[in-house]
């Protein structure tokens, strides 16, 4: 059964971005589902999970201080909102820069090392 989504609801997202954000399949999230371990959010047309369960499995590279505000733009992302979709690349862009900038520091090297990419398609 889909809960029907209201003001009060907790923000959602999709189970494709769910996927994107952890590393976990699509088909771990809709088992999570199938299995009860995760509510399933949504319109009846696209499922939904709540993103502070989405949240606990990403890493912690990832939102290190995600506030609501960031939040509530990547639910606008996730939704297709074209603006919130460019403000939720820069903020992974900088997040990957500040884990490049850390890794070269830590290594003692200078350029040259390649990173794990965040790949977001909204």
């Amino acid at each position: 059964m889909i809960a029907a989504a209201h003001p009060d609801a907790p923000p959602s997202i999709s189970l494709h971005t769910a996927a994107i954000l952890t590393g976990r399949s699509l088909r771990t999230w809709q088992r999570r589902i199938e299995d009860g371990l995760v509510p399933r959010l949504g319109d009846g047309t696209r499922a939904q999970v709540p993103f502070a369960v989405v949240q606990q499995a990403m890493d912690v590279a990832l939102c290190p201080t995600w506030g609501a505000e960031d939040v509530q733009t990547l639910v606008a992302a996730d939704q297709g909102d074209a603006l919130a979709q460019a403000e939720m690349g820069a903020k992974f862009a900088l997040i990957a820069l500040r884990g490049a900038a850390a890794q070269t520091s830590a290594s003692g090297e200078g350029g040259g090392r390649v990173i794990r990419a965040l790949p977001i398609i909204f």
